[in-house]
């Protein structure tokens, strides 16, 4: 402890000699005064300000001494767990042993969180009397931490009174200031503290006054707690109170790291006693006013910090002073004449101990002053035509600068600006609207018929632009443009789209049928004809847009007509013609004379004449066929007629022969007569 505590003395005494060095410390303060020449006047000046401060010169001596150090030690036992209590006693033992003999320690503990934990009943124990290394780290080693005791504050007290130490407790009611100062014997002494806590519950609070004592009395205010975070509700309510030096130990820092960190703290705590001697130096000053060519320094003053004016001596028309200052705020005037043809300039400067606190710089400068151009309005003038009023010209001016900036301006010759007229008439366009066309359906009119219904007319758009002026940039500005509109009429059209419907009628047919029963010729109307009739309908498509009128596909609805049907009768016409057979007479000697025998009956022939027709279907005619002739000819009658002689002979029956030949002629006469029919009917 000794040791570390000899090497801190040696730093700190290095530290404080070369602060002592350090300590001359100026800083003339340096105000800008702004002087301004009157318009025409060839008189000009400038203003220097500085700060005068005389310094103080330290001559000390070091002696270094090393003090022991007292070392107030705070535990916390309220509510804190076996594990937090071993590692508090492992560092406050690690802090023990690296301090010397000569170091004494007082211990305080309390168990209850409270703005006055130490005037509260039952809350401290204190030892009356300090101890030294030694008897602390004995009683450390004879007390570890029993998990079983619920009060560990109990348990330490009665080991206290066991090792022989003094122990205070609820005796003392003033807070923790009196508690040390009574106890230690050592008002105002030297010392050092830590306080070892833990987490808090929400709520419990720090003592204020063992804060506000530790930072006026302890030169090492340390707080070591355990089980916490920067955001912890304990290291915030410490921080609020004055806890800024505090370590955090939590899980993860490990035994080596925070008995370093809190042995590096006390290590801090050696001291020096430096004995020291100051002595005041005046500070250095000078003053340099020097003009160029052409300009001419009339007078300069310096102006102490009590007001008293002292002129400085221009030589060759420049000033160079120096002198001693006394503390305070000094003034330097000075002004100077001239009408310089090209740029000139004087520079004046202050220092104080070597040092510019002030510098300014006065310039002449002649220049030409250009015209301007401004323009004027004229609404007689077609927008964007220009007009020349005035005919500008340069004119010439002296400025006065201090320190780059314009400070005055003297006019030598003034110049005449340029005026120009801007012309801002009225702009006025006209032009046509064309109508539209419009088309309507008219179902009423033929098809394709147009019938102008409303006469288009066109319109008229009338556009006035007027232009503002703007007299600072002669600027001439399109306004938005007004514009008076008369509408166009739309032309209306209708057109036709009637449809178009036609009829024709359909001619009948005549159809000829033949009819074999009846007479040629003969016509018979078996079916009346009828016309039938064919109805066509177009209708039309509208384009509204166009006008065009299209056809749409006819539309037929068509009645047929009924045939005539006529029959034309075609029935054969026969004639029959019969022709007499003849008589052949023959004799027969065998008959009496006298006496006829018909050998053969005469059958009268027939010619049949049968006339077929044919008829043509297209025209109803009916024409012969070329008749055909069946015949049959006669069969002549013979009888034989008797020349013999009458002889009576007896009755044998000869009438009864003659009456069955009779019969046999007759009835083949019906036979041929049926063949001939069915051959005719046949055809």
């Amino acid at each position: 402890m000794r040791k570390w505590k000899q090497g801190c003395s040696v730093i700190l005494g290095l530290t404080v000699l070369g602060f002592a060095n350090l300590v001359e410390v100026v800083t003339p303060f340096i105000e800008t005064t702004r002087v301004y020449a009157q318009e025409n006047s060839n008189v000009n000046g400038n203003t220097l300000t500085f700060t005068a401060k005389s310094r103080e010169e330290i001559i000390h001596t070091t002696e270094k001494k090393i003090k022991p150090m007292d070392l107030l030690v705070v535990l916390d036992f309220s509510g804190s767990n076996t594990d937090n209590i071993t590692k508090m006693f492992s560092d406050l033992k690690s802090l023990v042993s690296t301090m010397s003999d000569e170091d004494q320690i007082w211990l305080f503990s309390y168990d209850f969180n409270l703005p006055d934990s130490y005037k509260a009943k039952r809350s401290e124990i204190a030892s009356g009397k300090p101890m030294n290394k030694k008897n602390l780290i004995k009683l450390l080693e004879n007390k570890q931490p029993d998990a079983n005791v619920f009060r560990i504050i109990n348990e330490f007290k009665d080991l206290f009174k066991k090792e022989g130490w003094d122990v205070t407790e609820d005796s003392i009611k003033k807070g923790f200031s009196e508690i040390y100062d009574n106890y230690s014997g050592k008002k105002n002494s030297y010392v050092s503290t830590i306080q070892f806590t833990d987490g808090w519950d929400y709520g419990e609070k720090i003592d204020i006054q063992y804060a506000n004592w530790a930072k006026n009395h302890a030169k090492t205010f340390y707080t070591v707690t355990y089980n916490a975070n920067e955001r912890s509700y304990s290291v915030e309510a410490m921080k609020a109170v004055g806890h800024n030096n505090i370590f955090i130990s939590d899980a993860s820092t490990t035994e080596l790291e925070r008995q370093k960190a809190i042995n590096d703290q006390f290590a801090k705590t050696a001291i020096e006693e430096i004995k020291e001697e100051k002595v005041s130096v005046k500070q250095k000053g000078t003053v340099s006013i020097s003009p160029e060519a052409d300009l001419t320094l009339t007078s300069a003053e310096l102006v102490a910090p009590n007001g008293q004016k002292t002129p400085l001596t221009i030589t060759n028309n420049t000033v160079s002073w120096s002198g001693d200052l006394d503390n305070g705020s000094y003034t330097v005037n000075y002004t100077f004449t001239g009408t310089p043809s090209v740029e000139r300039s004087i520079r004046s400067s202050v220092t104080v101990d070597g040092k510019k606190v002030d510098e300014k710089i006065n310039t002449l400068r002649p220049e030409k002053i250009a015209f301007e151009t401004k323009y004027e309005e004229d609404s007689s003038l077609a927008a964007g035509q220009e007009k020349e009023k005035q005919a500008g010209s340069e004119g010439s001016q002296l400025l006065s600068l201090k320190d780059g900036k314009v400070i005055s301006t003297t006019i030598t010759k003034p110049k005449v600006d340029r005026i120009v007229l801007r012309g801002s008439k009225s702009a006025v366009a006209t032009k046509e609207l064309d109508y539209k066309t419009t088309y309507v359906e008219d179902k009423e009119s033929e098809a394709g018929k147009k019938t102008v219904v409303t006469k288009g007319s066109k319109g008229h758009e009338t556009s006035t632009v007027t232009h503002s002026f703007n007299a600072e940039t002669g600027e001439v500005t399109a306004n938005e443009p007004k514009v008076e509109k008369t509408e166009s009429v739309d032309e209306v059209i209708s057109v036709g789209t009637k449809p178009v419907v036609t009829t024709k009628e359909l001619d009948y047919k005549t159809k000829y049928v033949e009819d074999k029963d009846s007479e040629a010729g003969k016509k018979t109307v078996v079916t009346k004809g009828s016309k039938g009739h064919e109805t066509t309908t177009i209708t039309y498509s509208f384009n509204s847009e166009t006008g065009e009128v299209t056809a749409n596909e006819p539309k037929v609805e068509k009645t047929e007509s009924v045939d005539e049907v006529i029959s034309v009768g075609t029935k054969p016409k026969v004639e029959i013609r019969e022709t007499e057979f003849k008589t052949e007479k023959r004799e027969n000697k065998d008959l009496k004379k006298g006496e006829e025998k018909i050998i053969q009956a005469g059958v009268k022939g027939r010619e049949t004449i049968t006339t077929t027709y044919y008829l043509d279907p297209e025209t109803g005619d009916v024409k012969e066929n070329k008749p055909s002739l069946e015949k049959v000819d006669p069969v002549n009658e013979i009888i034989e007629v008797g020349t013999q002689a009458e002889k009576v002979l007896p009755n044998t029956g000869t009438s009864l022969s003659n009456f069955l030949t009779l019969t046999g002629i007759i009835g083949i006469a019906l036979g041929i007569s049926v063949i001939t029919y069915r051959k005719l009917k046949k055809k």
